[in-house]
């Protein structure tokens, strides 16, 4: 495998392989990774912060590759493209993406975006 180019944007970091597939083809793979980490304390600092009275309350930061993998996976079960379904989580308009959201924002799974 020959690594063709590495890109950094914030904390994520996306790596350009050229490799043979199967068939003997050349094929290129895409990886995308991103540091969680600073996300975690930005997200525990955000849920310690006082907010006056009747402002906006914080509940999750929720990292690019979360949603890219929440898309992917509601695409999938919901029989649509993965853009399709990022617009409709994003947009939070319809009762299965709000359900989506509310896994990332209250589920257990995902305290750490959530500051707990």
């Amino acid at each position: 495998m020959k690594t063709l180019g590495k890109f950094k944007n914030g904390n994520r970091v996306t790596t350009y392989s050229q490799h043979w597939d199967s068939y003997g083809n050349k094929a290129i793979t895409v990886h995308q990774s991103e540091d969680v980490e600073p996300v975690f304390k930005r997200a525990k600092i955000l849920k310690e912060t006082t907010m006056p009275r009747g402002e906006l309350k914080f509940k999750a930061s929720i990292p690019l590759n979360v949603m890219e993998e929440a898309s992917k996976l509601a695409a999938a079960h919901w029989g649509v493209k993965k853009h399709e379904a990022y617009r409709e989580i994003t947009q939070s308009k319809t009762d299965r993406a709000q359900g989506v959201l509310r896994t990332l924002t209250e589920g257990r799974d995902f305290r750490k975006l959530q500051g707990a």
